[in-house]
């Protein structure tokens, strides 16, 4: 998700309207929608603000989890890798482990 989409969530989230937002934010309506929308990025200290406006964690607004994720699977996936075939498999048992444990929640 975008920030713009991660805004708009939690601005629907807390039941606000654009214009309810808007003002608590102290921010014109053609601002928020802008952010909203992608078409402008809000400053990093704007960013904090809304943040605690909508109680979100910190960097929650920026947070790119995707991009995150996938770097840790090829980082995952280079050093399994560089493993002896035993110590392959061996790894490849433990990360299906963990993985059912997860989805098992």
């Amino acid at each position: 998700m975008t920030v713009g989409q991660r805004l708009k969530t939690a601005r629907i989230a807390a039941k606000m309207s654009r214009n309810e937002a808007a003002k608590a934010l102290k921010c014109s309506i053609h601002t928020l929608k802008s952010w909203e929308l992608d078409r402008h990025r809000p400053k990093p200290i704007t960013i904090c603000r809304i943040e605690a406006f909508f109680g979100l964690d910190k960097g929650h607004l920026t947070a790119d989890r995707h991009h995150n994720y996938d770097q840790a699977m090829t980082n995952l996936g280079r050093a399994i890798s560089r493993l002896p075939a035993k110590k392959q498999h061996h790894a490849l048992q433990i990360i299906e482990h963990f993985s059912k444990l997860i989805s098992n929640r």
